[in-house]
């Protein structure tokens, strides 16, 4: 028994001596009871004060994890509305699409219009270049016999054929209507016939508000100037109406109206303030187109 003990005290004497500071173990109680309880309370100690740092490191923790779901509320927040942003930046651009679609039928129409006014355009241009020309072209007088028609009148009638042009020929003029001139009678006999004379009937005279006089005919009458009421016409008339005379003008041409409603026009054209320019219009249709 004795023996035992003895070797237990020497094998905590060893483990002591091995493990324990000799600082700590001058220190220490020499009672074994009093050593456990010291023991303990180190060990309480220890385990508070590890708690302690444990608690503090958990507090710092939860900081750290509030601080950064604040953060990812706050990038919530940012994606939600970057979101938004990226729907009303395409629901933009959608109509962005839909306006230029619109705008490129817009214009492709309004490329076909402007080509098709440029057509009109050159037309009507060199239309208004060959009446501008007829316009200017110089007198020439015809030689001729006894009796010569004045150039004038023939360059009137070349451009009022030129602006009254048709597909069909021009007729051809009027002849000479037979007029019965009475013979001496005598005594017993009837009246003879003789056509050695030709009177045509005279056309409407040019109405007296025109610069120059009108031309005569071979029977001295006289006929309405085509040069002078183009120019009257294109003097008095304003651009937008001599463009919609002469337009109706085209119209007679082509066939798309009659006679008729080609002078109802003109005399809607023209208006009571200008009677006597339809009046001559009448008279040169009558002599180029008549019924």
């Amino acid at each position: 028994m004795d023996s035992n003990n003895t070797a237990g005290s020497n094998v905590a004497t060893r483990v002591s001596a091995d493990t324990i500071p000799k600082e700590i173990m001058a220190v220490l109680p020499t009672d074994p009871n009093e050593q456990l309880e010291m023991s303990h309370r180190i060990a309480n100690l220890a385990f508070s004060q590890k708690v302690c740092v444990l608690e503090a490191e958990n507090n710092q923790l939860r900081q750290t994890l509030m601080q950064r779901q604040s953060q990812i509320k706050a990038l919530e927040r940012r994606v939600t509305n970057l979101e938004l942003e990226v729907n009303d930046a395409q629901e933009k651009a959608r109509h962005s699409m839909e306006e230029q679609t619109k705008l490129v039928g817009e214009k492709n129409a309004l490329i076909g219009t402007v080509k098709k006014l440029n057509r009109d355009l050159a037309k009507l241009d060199s239309f208004k270049r060959n009446l501008l020309q007829s316009l200017q072209d110089e007198d020439e007088t015809v030689p001729g016999g006894a009796t010569m028609t004045p150039a004038r009148d023939l360059s009137s009638d070349r451009l009022v054929n030129s602006v009254l042009s048709s597909s069909a020929a021009l007729p051809p003029a009027t002849p000479p209507r037979s007029y019965a001139t009475p013979a001496a009678p005598t005594p017993g006999s009837t009246m003879n016939i003789s056509t050695s004379s030709a009177a045509p009937p005279a056309p409407k005279a040019l109405s007296p508000t025109f610069g120059a006089s009108p031309a005569a005919g071979s029977d001295g009458s006289p006929r309405v100037d085509g040069k002078e009421f183009f120019r009257q016409a294109r003097s008095r008339l304003a651009y937008e109406q001599f463009s919609q005379f002469l337009q109706n003008i085209k119209e007679l041409n082509a066939h798309r109206q009659t006679r008729e409603e080609t002078l109802k026009k003109a005399q809607e054209i023209f208006g009571s303030e200008n009677g006597d320019l339809y009046q001559s219009f009448e008279s040169l249709l009558s002599r180029h187109l008549p019924l």
